[in-house]
């Protein structure tokens, strides 16, 4: 009788993956895909291995919300990621998207979701704000900067009467935010060592780029949070600025074009300046 066929290489690492990330246990095919010791049995080693794995995770979780753990503390943080990989078995092994879920889950599992929201505890507020904002932060920074883009630094001086047919795109970094804490403040300060201080409670909007490697966090104020929101969705650019004071208005566009928020949306033709400039209030 032939021998049984080796394990295909590949086909053992796609199933010790799919194992470890798996809610349940290995079935009977661990005795034949790991072996034993002289201390451990196959299952035993495979259970080493998975608190090792998750161990591994933690740490990587760590190093994407330092300002969650300098506010929780690491036990309570390492005690959410543990409670996450429980609870909902991780569908893939890239830390993006492990991340992403694992926000999703702290919001899905506060202890007051039953409540109305004017009768939520506002610290479990603060923590998933904080969370979310690290989560973004982190997808900025990973995501495509705007190195390789030309901004619209002309938008100031494009003729009103081009407004209505205007459209701009945003920077392929750009996102926006709202908060209920100053969660931007808190981050930059645990980054710098300190954090003793939690959030303040007050309406934030901000928007996140990056230019030279680096995330840029810009405070905003509500309308030009709704205005920009309005150009991401496609929005013409004489349609999103009806309501907003002409000379604002164009100190807007003016910071925006600098910062590298906007862009001309692809297949429309580039914004036409003025032929003489205008004059800029201060």
């Amino acid at each position: 009788m032939s021998a049984a066929p080796e394990p295909d290489l590949l086909a053992t690492q796609r199933w010790l993956q799919r194992a470890l990330l798996a809610q349940d246990g290995p079935g009977p095919e661990i005795n034949s895909l790991l072996t034993g010791s002289a201390a451990l049995t196959p299952r035993q080693r495979f259970a080493v291995l998975r608190r090792n794995h998750q161990r591994r995770l933690a740490a990587r979780m760590r190093e994407l919300h330092p300002a969650l753990i300098q506010l929780l503390g690491r036990e309570v943080f390492d005690a959410f990621v543990l409670d996450h990989v429980k609870a909902n078995p991780a569908r893939s092994h890239r830390l993006s998207r492990f991340d992403a879920e694992f926000v999703d889950h702290l919001a899905r599992t506060r202890p007051d979701a039953q409540l109305p929201p004017e009768r939520r505890d506002p610290t479990v507020d603060m923590v998933l704000d904080l969370a979310r904002f690290e989560r973004l932060y982190n997808q900025v920074l990973d995501g495509p900067g705007r190195e390789d883009d030309l901004p619209a630094t002309e938008l100031a001086d494009l003729p009103e009467e081009d407004w209505p047919s205007a459209r701009l795109g945003p920077a392929p970094c750009l996102r926006l935010f709202r908060a209920g804490f100053t969660v931007h403040e808190y981050l930059a300060a645990v980054r710098q060592g300190g954090g003793q201080v939690p959030p303040r409670a007050r309406p934030v909007f901000l928007a996140l780029t990056r230019h030279g490697l680096q995330v840029r966090v810009h405070e905003l104020t509500a309308d030009a949070h709704r205005v920009l929101t309005s150009l991401l969705r496609r929005a013409p650019l004489g349609e999103a600025l009806r309501d907003v004071d002409r000379d604002l208005a164009r100190t807007w566009l003016r910071d925006w074009g600098e910062h590298g928020f906007l862009v001309a949306a692809a297949g429309d033709p580039a914004p036409r300046p003025r032929a003489v400039a205008v004059s800029e209030s201060s």
